[in-house]
């Protein structure tokens, strides 16, 4: 019989065992720099699938988590034979697997885990082991400067990474006062730091919104009337922010927006006046002979997922946040806020990055 804390379970489970491993891998894979197209990407989704599957049926759910968790993974089947995205089961995996398991646990794995692939993939490239990617951009009218990706796929992977990799250190790290701030300084020099190798101005603002938000919150002994709105407007926000604009905006502000975040208005208005979201995804295709990556989580998670897990995932992330702002778990609220901002112009939410920790949380609370 599980003996559950306040915060953990004491006992790691072999359901909680099962579900860590499912977790590590994917995390590893794509840590490492895996994707779609390698046979250790197949190998590595075979596996987590396989362990997530049972550790589901060794779960404690009562009859109407089963048939809830049942009937979510059945969609998510459904959701990938129509688009051929495989995120969408693990993204469900992830959250009703959370059954029973220790949220501390999980982070302070993920945190490690994290560590090792982030300075490992570092060390490898800084040893000649992998190739840099680098790019040409002609950005804030300086011309055509050089982006580097130290040995990830992408400039901008590299810098989302970083994020990823300071969000769960500054949660399992229990650090306060002058310790926080010395530390949030610091992490805030190496997000200037890690912009001159990525050149990713969207990924730099994360980061400082992301430091902001976990240390103002920190500071913050009980959320006012204004604070608690202001913060269940953000992923509302976020959403119009990339549905609004495309559709309505025109002119030379539509181009002023567009050039601002790198040419994603135009793609979004392309899909949203293209497409039409079906229930369990849309086939999508762009332009032709044209390369146009869907940037962006909102919209990612429209046609990719469907409408159907659009409300599941935006509505239970909305209800993640208001049961966080009840129980005043600010270093969660800290992460949900900057990752869903990120998610406006960055894909890593409803891909298969792995990277979205918000899930976890949703899980947690749900189960």
């Amino acid at each position: 019989m599980d003996m559950k804390t306040k915060n953990k379970y004491t006992i790691l489970t072999v359901h909680e065992l099962l579900y860590l491993i499912s977790f590590s891998v994917l995390f590893i894979m794509k840590g490492v720099g895996i994707y779609e197209g390698m046979l250790a990407f197949n190998i590595s989704i075979v596996v987590s699938f396989f362990c997530a599957g049972v550790a589901m049926l060794m779960a404690d759910y009562t009859m109407p988590e089963f048939i809830g968790a049942a009937a979510l993974l059945g969609c998510s089947f459904l959701a990938y034979f129509e688009t051929g995205e495989k995120a969408v089961i693990a993204a469900v995996l992830t959250v009703i697997g959370m059954k029973n398991v220790s949220l501390e646990r999980i982070m302070k794995l993920a945190f490690g885990i994290w560590t090792v692939c982030f300075y490992g993939m570092l060390f490898v490239h800084l040893v000649g082991w992998k190739e840099d990617i680098i790019l040409a951009h002609n950005k804030f009218g300086l011309g055509f400067l050089l982006r580097r990706s130290l040995g990830f796929p992408h400039p901008n992977v590299l810098h989302i990474s970083f994020i990823i990799w300071m969000a769960l250190f500054l949660y399992v790290w229990k650090g306060t006062g002058k310790k926080l701030l010395k530390t949030t300084i610091i992490l805030g020099i190496a997000n200037i730091f890690m912009f001159f190798y990525s050149v990713s101005i969207t990924g730099m603002g994360l980061g400082f919104i992301y430091l902001f938000c976990n240390y103002y919150f920190t500071l913050r002994k009980e959320f006012n009337n204004l604070e608690r709105g202001l913060i269940k407007a953000v992923l509302p926000i976020c959403i119009l922010m990339c549905t609004i604009p495309p559709l309505f905006f025109e002119g030379r502000l539509f181009d002023l927006m567009n050039k601002l975040i790198n040419n994603r208005m135009r793609i979004w208005k392309y899909y949203l006046t293209t497409f039409v979201p079906g229930i369990f995804g849309t086939a999508v295709y762009p332009l032709e002979g044209q390369q146009m990556s869907l940037d962006g989580s909102y919209l990612y998670l429209l046609y990719y997922y469907g409408w159907l897990f659009f409300i599941f995932f935006v509505g239970t992330t909305f209800w993640t946040i208001c049961r966080c702002i009840k129980k005043g778990r600010k270093k969660e609220l800290a992460i949900i806020l900057g990752l869903s901002i990120a998610g406006i112009v960055e894909p890593f939410l409803y891909n298969f990055s792995a990277k979205n920790i918000i899930l976890i949380f949703v899980g947690y609370e749900i189960f």
